[in-house]
């Protein structure tokens, strides 16, 4: 039975009414949503220009930005500039495709493609300004879709600020490219409200597009939160018919937005599904946080965002992205809008806050492989629309609402005082950095003092509410900037990021003996682990299954003995140059640099033997890297039959390892050369050989021996080949897998989107029916 509406209701005002950017602010004299532009931008400037000046206009934060977003996008500019030649680049791990080996990051980000016209090495320098573009896209396009449940543009404008300038803003600034997704996000609820109330089919299929192109692993996220969204706001018990009806042609649509995304996706989609890390974890133990767990998400809720890397309590360090808050208010107008009012928002509220205090649920927003509160922006969205009905209801100058403020105020202040006494299971306190928790506690404290204060004596009108908030955006940004930049290295980091512009392939059969991203990634330096959480998944089978490493960590490659030489390790970069010979020596900022030969393994040299992967792993872990250099692994040993067999005997050692190496150098293949395209070589041995690649065997590689396509031996992650006697030609040719099919679903998706657009502007006119 339908519930009727009470006077409760009333003030919320969640009709959906027609908005447009171009609404004027009668107040402001402005369109809202270009004051929302100046205000995001001048809030951005403020919070990051005092750190880019000291910085000397090379911008540097700390650890994954400085050694991943930094080198990736000059990786990636360089990837893209050459994709039509080929596909796969060196200069990632041990080789990887650039569509998925970056697809994750920045391939589909319009702020990345604003970049290219730029030289690589000036991103450093451009990285402020492409942030505050982050910034006022999040805020402008979270202002459009805010703007159709209030009467005053004013309010979406501070709407769009609190979205773009939250916690989980602040707290992800470490992942430069997680501010794209915030950005776009809310361009996909705005078009799913046009379609449903307003019939406007165009705008929500190219918010597919837009969402999916940018990160695919968040956009099977935000795809769930839209179901829950339509549920709760749309679909009704009396009119479940209508309610399919709908839901169907907005699968349809979606369907469309996706293949219109689909020569980014489904190669991305068809990687993910050979990844370790997107194996579904159903783990019935984590269905509640324990009592530190809890702390933490309700942390989340009440504090701004904190530097991940370097948390002031409860964790050193939390990489979950765990921060809802709201510059200057906080949660305390939320907890208001639950009280005042009731409704499909409401309602939605309460089942993702509860959802936020269970790790195994809310990793359903990731299909289970992943609990974290990465989610949380969609959260956050509803969070500030909570916020800003209130204010423009004024349901804050209720008598009990001004005691609910000074109570939320009280309880921040006592939850602070609460973490600072607090001692965990060894005794121990649970703080790591007092200046820290002064400082992010003292901000959480201070904003709820603040509101409930002006709360109390209606103070909060327009102009008021206006500094406040933008004080709070500039604070709480700044903090978390501030925060990060404890631990910035940033003279090291410009110094390695200038040298790695420098290197070049020297031979293109071996490789650097490093795996340090800021020298392998600016320029063409390719080496034995440059690191990426979405690097070729055979190289982590490599690594895991014969060395029993973590297959998330590649600079493992650098410190095992006899590895560096096995995958082509000859060129030592040397900082300290003396009197050894060196292959080149450059300057940079005043320091010399050189680079050394060791002996090393090429990339591709025959043997005559083959070992299974059980027997190898037989001899200890430090040992296998020379087994290697004398043997091929093989976990399935008829696909080696015939060649002779290195069994596992006792307490036997391997040869001498320079006998090894000089072996494997006698044996390599000649004329090697690598490119995007793949590598091709020759070969004239006397004998019969299985030739071994320490080149990551992904399911894109075709190889041809003298023009005629031959199978590839998967040697537990690399590749071989059976090679006969004599001179032959060897090729092989790289495909991102899905990428081609993907070009043309996409190609396919486009036409019909467009052919849908032109009808849409041009119908075809009816012809008149003849009187008679």
């Amino acid at each position: 039975m339908a519930r009727k509406s009470t006077d409760q209701d009333k003030p919320v005002q969640l009709q959906c009414r027609p908005s447009s950017f171009a609404a004027h602010c009668a107040e402001n004299r402005l369109p809202g949503a270009v004051l929302c532009a100046v205000s995001a931008l001048f809030a951005s400037l403020l919070s990051f220009l005092p750190f880019l000046i000291a910085d000397q206009g090379f911008f540097t934060l700390a650890y994954d930005y400085n050694h991943q977003q930094i080198p990736f996008t000059a990786a990636a500019a360089e990837g893209i500039r050459g994709l039509f030649s080929g596909e796969w680049i060196w200069n990632l791990d041990l080789g990887s495709s650039l569509i998925t080996g970056f697809g994750f990051y920045n391939l589909g980000s319009p702020f990345f493609w604003m970049t290219l016209p730029f030289p690589k090495e000036s991103f450093p320098c451009l990285a402020v300004f492409i942030y505050t573009r982050k910034y006022m896209t999040a805020a402008v396009v979270a202002y459009g879709w805010l703007r159709q449940f209030v009467k005053a543009d004013r309010f979406a404008v501070l709407g769009g600020l609190l979205y773009a300038f939250s916690g989980f803003q602040s707290t992800n600034l470490l992942f430069y490219h997680f501010h794209d997704i915030v950005a776009f996000f809310p361009l996909l609820p705005w078009a799913l409200d046009r379609l449903v109330k307003e019939k406007k089919d165009l705008l929500f299929p190219f918010a597919v597009f837009l969402n999916c192109l940018v990160n695919y692993t968040f956009f099977v996220q935000e795809a769930i939160f839209l179901v829950l969204y339509f549920l709760f706001r749309y679909f009704r018990k009396n009119h479940v018919a209508e309610g399919i009806k709908t839901a169907l042609g907005i699968f349809l649509r979606a369907l469309l937005g996706i293949a219109m995304a689909a020569f980014l996706f489904l190669p991305n989609v068809i990687y993910v599904l050979h990844s370790a890390r997107g194996k579904i974890q159903l783990d019935w133990n984590q269905l509640g946080y324990d009592l530190k767990g809890i702390l933490f998400i309700l942390k989340g809720f009440l504090w701004p965002g904190e530097a991940m890397s370097e948390q002031s309590v409860l964790f050193q360090y939390q990489f979950g992205s765990t921060s809802l808050y709201l510059p200057f208010f906080g949660m305390s107008f939320v907890l208001l809008y639950l009280i005042h009012n009731r409704g499909w928002l409401r309602r939605m509220l309460i089942l993702l806050f509860l959802v936020s205090f269970s790790p195994l649920i809310q990793s359903g927003f990731l299909l289970f492989t992943e609990p974290s509160q990465r989610w949380w922006y969609m959260l956050n969205l509803l969070c500030v629309l909570a916020t800003i009905l209130v204010l423009e209801k004024e349901q804050f100058a209720a008598p009990h609402s001004f005691r609910l403020s000074a109570a939320y105020a009280g309880g921040v202040l006592l939850y602070c005082i609460l973490l600072w006494v607090a001692r965990g299971s060894s005794g121990g306190t649970l703080l790591y950095s007092r200046k820290l928790f002064v400082l992010f506690g003292g901000l959480a404290v201070l904003s709820a003092v603040a509101c409930a204060f002006m709360a109390q004596r209606h103070l909060l009108i327009w102009k008021n509410v206006f500094a406040a908030v933008l004080a709070g955006c500039v604070a709480t940004t700044c903090a978390a900037i501030a925060a990060y930049k404890r631990g910035d290295e940033h003279a090291a980091v410009k110094q390695d990021y200038m040298v790695g512009l420098q290197l070049e392939s020297i031979q293109d059969q071996y490789r650097y003996a490093s795996s340090h991203n800021l020298y392998l990634m600016p320029g063409h330096g390719s080496g034995i682990g440059a690191f990426s959480s979405t690097a070729e998944n055979s190289s982590y089978a490599f690594r895991s299954k014969v060395y029993d490493f973590n297959a998330n960590f590649t600079y493992q490659s650098i410190v095992l003995n006899g590895l560096p030489e096995l995958l082509g390790g000859k060129y030592e970069i040397i900082e300290e140059v003396g009197d050894q010979p060196l292959v080149r020596s450059f300057e940079v900022n005043g320091r010399k640099y050189g680079i050394a030969e060791k002996p090393a393994c090429p990339i591709g040299f025959a043997t005559e033997n083959y070992i299974t992967l059980e027997e190898l792993q037989k001899y200890p872990r430090e040992d296998r890297s020379f087994v290697l250099m004398d043997a091929v692994a093989v976990e399935d040993p008829e696909k080696a039959a015939g060649f002779r067999e290195k069994r596992f005997a006792g307490n036997r050692s391997p040869e001498d390892p320079s006998r090894l190496i000089q072996r494997a150098e006698e044996n390599k293949v000649h004329q090697f050369r690598r490119d995007s395209r793949g590598f091709r070589c020759a070969t004239n041995y006397l004998r019969d050989q299985l030739v071994f690649f320490s080149v990551p065997n992904d399911a894109g590689w075709t190889a041809r021996l003298d023009g005629e396509k031959v199978e590839i031996i998967d040697s537990c992650g690399m590749m071989a080949l059976r090679v006969p006697a004599g001179s032959h030609e060897i090729s092989f040719t790289y495909r991102t897998p899905g990428f081609l099919p993907g070009l043309i679903l996409s190609l396919a998706g486009w036409m019909l989107y467009i052919s849908a657009a032109v009808l849409r502007k041009h119908p075809r006119r009816r012809k008149p029916v003849p009187h008679g």
